[in-house]
């Protein structure tokens, strides 16, 4: 009876410890006053792995292949609004050389199932920079002709 006792004792404490960590590992955050549950390193990486794939897949249409490449090698820049557990909208971009690309997830993030994360790619052409044509700024003043 005694050992029966102590090996119940000792799968009860690891099963608890397991649950612990399992539970524990995911971060919350507060929205409109209810706490959610946040997406882990883990799932974050696997949105930017998703997201790089969907490049290398359409970029014939969408980027050459030098900003393809470009963005495999460098990290996007992430912005996440949750709604509910591991649900919102995530936002990764990557400023390249002439243009932005962004690939916004919306739905269920930590999602595997293609019917509950929407995944939309944006390609945005860059503008020049505004020229300054103010008095005082001889760079860029206006060329004034002779009468």
């Amino acid at each position: 009876m005694k050992k029966s006792f102590w090996r119940r004792l000792a799968m009860f404490a690891a099963t608890a410890a397991a649950l612990g960590c399992w539970c524990g590992c995911r971060n919350h955050i507060d929205v409109n006053g209810r706490s959610c549950a946040m997406l882990t390193d883990r799932e974050v990486d696997e949105l930017v792995t998703v997201a790089r794939a969907t490049m290398a897949k359409n970029s014939p249409q969408h980027a050459t292949a030098e900003e393809v490449s470009e963005i495999r090698s460098t990290a996007p820049e992430i912005k996440i609004n949750y709604y509910g557990n591991c649900l919102g909208e995530a936002v990764l971009s990557w400023d390249l050389k002439k243009r932005k690309i962004e690939i916004i997830y919306e739905g269920q993030l930590n999602s595997t199932d293609p019917r509950e994360r929407d995944i939309i790619l944006r390609v945005m052409e860059k503008q020049p920079p505004l020229l300054d044509f103010r008095p005082g700024r001889a760079k860029y003043a206006p060329v004034r002709r002779k009468p």
